[in-house]
């Protein structure tokens, strides 16, 4: 076989062929979330079987979903098969990012949205100001350790970032106070 840096030339050189190559390559990319799916219901123990009888359907259907490219998966589908396997499906709604300090302002945006998720579990399942506060300090910390490590693109991120006064409900910290300064 020899040592190859990467599928696709491993399969040029078995196969001799960059068309089927390129095929493969292609089945490969249209069939990333399906793959997962197939990924987290073996990581979950669960069968194709198991998923039918979830879904009120025989083997077979799941296996005609397992097989289908992402485009051809319908969302309500994608929703009953994750509850089938125990988890959950979200959607990410974004423009496309084009440099790094659009990754760098999309991952805080998203770190803002499951802190901020995070600290309103906490008081519903906890009167404890403490932990609530603690939560707080630390989306307040890591939004500015961002902000200070990011200092050759602090200006575009600032202006990029919507930092959000906490609800009158959350503790402002000292913290947070000065990141809404900024």
């Amino acid at each position: 076989m020899g040592n190859h840096k990467s599928v696709s030339s491993m399969l040029d050189n078995m196969l001799g062929d960059s068309k089927i190559t390129e095929g493969v390559q292609k089945k490969v990319e249209e069939t990333k979330i399906v793959h997962e799916l197939v990924k987290q219901r073996i990581r979950a123990g669960k069968t194709q079987a198991d998923i039918a009888e979830s879904w009120g359907c025989d083997p077979a259907t799941i296996s005609r979903f397992e097989d289908k490219k992402d485009d051809d998966i319908k969302l309500g589908d994608l929703a009953r098969y994750c509850n089938a396997i125990g988890t959950g499906v979200g959607v990410h709604i974004a423009p496309p990012v084009h440099s790094r300090a659009a990754a760098l302002v999309s991952c805080v945006k998203e770190i803002d949205i499951h802190l901020k998720e995070l600290t309103k579990l906490a008081k519903e399942y906890s009167d404890d100001e403490i932990i609530v506060d603690g939560i707080t300090k630390f989306q307040a910390n890591v939004l500015l350790d961002i902000l200070k490590n990011a200092s050759s693109h602090t200006d575009d991120l600032i202006e990029r970032i919507e930092l959000v006064k906490p609800a009158d409900d959350c503790i402002e910290t000292s913290c947070e106070a000065e990141l809404l300064k900024v």
